[in-house]
């Protein structure tokens, strides 16, 4: 057996013999590169694979995370209505874990689908929301990138004025002075992290 084959055995053997927790974390943090890439179709393989793998255990979180996982995906190739369930899904779990940070997330992508479907003031309600979360557990990458979004919503809607005051607020935090988040915008004008700085 040639050595290249050899060691792609041994890592399959070794990824396969994982304990399912192991597996599992293995599998979302594959999924979390693919998104960082730009590839939702590796992306929606890697976290359905995670999804079918954490209903099988107890980790609701895990599950949670998979679900957001794989709607971004499904978002990402236009399957707006799958992710809108996909990621309601998610948000009832990290709302029964109390989870403010995940449901900062979901609430993002939520909007995210809103916009891309052109149901703007839907959108809106869903950053509005992801905001109240983000009061709980504070992420100012997240709330960049919802404020961001909230700009574009607006300017969809022609209220430029809406645009201006919440990326004042941003700007005006104090922690935002201090660190500053970088993104870039997607095709459809929305934020996409493209990392931290």
């Amino acid at each position: 057996m040639p050595f290249r084959s050899l060691a792609l055995f041994l890592l399959v053997l070794a990824f396969q013999s994982q304990t399912p927790p192991d597996r599992l974390a293995n599998l979302l943090q594959k999924g979390r590169e693919a998104v960082v890439a730009g590839r939702p179709t590796d992306a929606l393989t890697v976290f359905n694979e995670a999804v079918q793998l954490a209903e099988q255990g107890t980790d609701s979180r895990a599950l949670a995370l998979a679900l957001e996982g794989y709607g971004w995906g499904e978002w990402a190739t236009g399957k707006y209505k799958e992710s809108l369930a996909t990621r309601t899904r998610a948000l009832e779990l990290f709302t029964q874990l109390n989870d403010a940070g995940g449901q900062v997330a979901v609430r993002r992508g939520l909007g995210e689908i809103y916009y891309s479907l052109g149901r703007y003031e839907e959108a809106l309600e869903q950053y509005r929301l992801g905001l109240e979360a983000d009061a709980r557990a504070p992420n100012t990458f997240e709330h960049g990138l919802i404020l961001a979004n909230m700009g574009s919503t607006y300017r969809s809607l022609g209220r430029l004025d809406g645009r201006v005051g919440a990326h004042r607020r941003h700007r005006d935090r104090p922690e935002e002075r201090q660190q500053r988040h970088h993104f870039a915008r997607g095709a459809d004008g929305h934020g996409v992290p493209v990392g931290g700085g």
